[in-house]
C-alpha cells in the first residue's frame, strides 16, 4: 500500500509483510515472515527470539542457513484483514 504520509505508515496495529524462502518439512517455498507494526516503524516480530526491529532493518537480520533474508513487500491494516468479518459466536468482542 502507498501512505500519503509517513506517519500514516508507520501506526501502530499494521501488519508488515516480507518474502522469506527457505524449507519447511522438505518443502522450500516462500513462507513469508509478518510482524507488527508499535509506532514509529518499529515492528515487534519473532527471528532468532521475539524482538522489536525498525520495519527496513529486518532486511538485514542474519537468515538461518538455507534460508533468504527477509524482504520487505508491504503493509496492510488490522481493519482490512477483518473486513467482511461476521462475527458469531466465536467474535470475542471483534
Amino acid at each position: 500500500m502507498q501512505c500519503k504520509e509517513k506517519r500514516e505508515c508507520h501506526r501502530p496495529g499494521l501488519l508488515f509483510f516480507y518474502d522469506c524462502i527457505g524449507p519447511i518439512d522438505g518443502v522450500t517455498k516462500n513462507w513469508g515472515h509478518v510482524g507488527l507494526c508499535c509506532g514509529d516503524g518499529k515492528v515487534i516480530h519473532a527471528w532468532d527470539k521475539v524482538r522489536e526491529d525498525d520495519y527496513l532493518a529486518i532486511e538485514q537480520l542474519e537468515a538461518t542457513p538455507g534460508w533468504t533474508t527477509p524482504r520487505y513487500i508491504g503493509w496492510v491494516g488490522v481493519e482490512r484483514i477483518l473486513q467482511g468479518h461476521r462475527g458469531g459466536s466465536h467474535s470475542h468482542g471483534l
